[in-house]
């Protein structure tokens, strides 16, 4: 099993884990007012009357975890394709056309010169002629706090590993964009972690999970396969 994939079920376990927090959580009838009792490492008793709001808190805080496997699998498949040319180290000429466009994207982007075609090709002529092996230090995607399904499906697209979709597409892009949203909203202060969870059942979250481990699960299948047959190569 690729290593990138043993990453992304440890951290659908973290979630996992999570979701069934919640699920217990839920079960608690807030209404009899009686409290959770346990001991402590210390071996005093301790307790804790559960209410709506945490409740509602818990369910917000899913989606900061959800949206973490959402962009860490993003990342992966960037640093994977990357690492990949690189530990090979493939020529430049050798690559796919979309592959030199991202790599001469991320490579010059601080270029901003009237001069800057001029510098760009005398550089890229040298290296060609002298068959450099290509290090892809910048692929030029900004990731932090912008990955929904359209963002991802872009990345994927412009590397060359985009296949087979395992999962209706409005499903997963619905369930993606509201994840996107509830993070940024939450982690910029826009929302209350209280009254988002009151916009929330368990229901949706279970159904926003299993949309978006497939839709991931299906997308490193497809870098799994791009891999494999050397589609960063030109034919």
């Amino acid at each position: 099993m690729k290593t990138f994939t043993v990453e992304f079920q440890e951290r659908c376990k973290d979630v996992l884990e999570y979701l069934n927090l919640l699920k217990f959580m839920d079960s608690v009838a807030t209404n009899k007012r009686k409290p959770i009792e346990s001991e402590s490492y210390q071996g005093t008793m301790i307790s804790y009357l559960p209410n709506r709001d945490c409740q509602k808190i818990l369910r917000a805080n899913f989606y900061l975890i959800l949206y973490n496997l959402v962009e860490s699998t993003l990342n992966s498949v960037i640093s994977v394709v990357k690492d990949t040319i690189n530990d090979e180290r493939v020529p430049l000429n050798k690559l796919v056309t979309r592959l030199i466009h991202l790599h001469i994207s991320g490579l010059y982007k601080d270029v901003t010169s009237q001069n800057r075609i001029l510098v760009i090709s005398k550089d890229l002529y040298q290296k060609t002629a002298n068959k450099e092996n290509v290090l892809l230090e910048k692929l030029d995607f900004n990731t932090s706090g912008n990955v929904d399904y359209n963002y991802f499906q872009k990345v994927v697209g412009s590397i060359g590993c985009r296949g087979r979709l395992a999962i209706e597409e409005n499903r997963v892009k619905n369930a993606m964009e509201r994840t996107k949203d509830y993070r940024n909203k939450l982690a910029h202060g826009n929302w209350s972690f209280s009254n988002a969870g009151s916009m929330l059942t368990l229901s949706q979250i279970e159904e926003d999970y299993q949309c978006i481990h497939t839709y991931l699960d299906q997308s490193l299948l497809n870098l799994e396969i791009f891999l494999d047959g050397k589609k960063y190569l030109k034919q």
